[in-house]
């Protein structure tokens, strides 16, 4: 199966954040990125997904202690 690459703008709208958040969240290591040549960072899909699911868990739970 191959893997579905996303831009910052795509992941930047699927955040509804900015694309320079989406740049400050690649450089601290926050979401993983894939270089492809020397200037088109890209975002698989999955990596996206599973970041995701473990801020919506992390989300849920705060919510319970509460």
């Amino acid at each position: 199966m191959s893997d579905i690459f996303l831009t910052r703008k795509e992941v930047a709208t699927l955040f509804n954040i900015s694309v320079p958040t989406v740049r400050r969240w690649e450089r601290a290591g926050t979401l993983p990125v894939v270089r492809i040549g020397t200037c088109s960072p890209r975002y698989r899909r999955s990596d996206i997904e599973s970041f995701i699911a473990a801020h919506s868990v992390r989300r849920e739970a705060t919510a319970e202690a509460r």
